[in-house]
């Protein structure tokens, strides 16, 4: 039987450093800042393809945000590779210098 479960998930800053990572794609996973159509967001790439593609489901939460607002992240594209987000404050105005409590459910093939 296939049942989906945590791929990984971790604490990534804003920084790109990783800490508090756990399951067998957490290692080397990455941030990094991008621009995409004039919109700014967040990639997280991990460190190799995972198992299900991109059928999975991301969980994230901002922290380390330098905004007196609270933000949320929405997942802008996803891909086996990477995760796209736009982090946005209550006021809908953009987020920088923000990392990312993240958790990647899917199936392990």
């Amino acid at each position: 039987m296939n049942i989906p479960g945590i791929l990984l998930a971790g604490t990534v800053s804003r920084y790109g450093q990783l800490s508090n990572a756990w399951g067998e794609f957490a290692a080397g996973t990455t941030l990094q800042y991008t621009s995409s159509g004039g919109v700014q967001g967040m990639r997280l790439t991990f460190n190799k393809a995972l198992p299900c593609g991109a059928n999975y489901v991301a969980i994230v939460n901002p922290n380390d945000s330098l905004s007196p607002y609270g933000c949320m992240a929405v997942v802008r594209h996803k891909t086996e590779t990477y995760c796209d987000f736009r982090v946005v404050n209550d006021s809908g105005g953009e987020v920088t210098g923000a990392g990312l409590d993240f958790m990647i459910i899917g199936r392990n093939k």
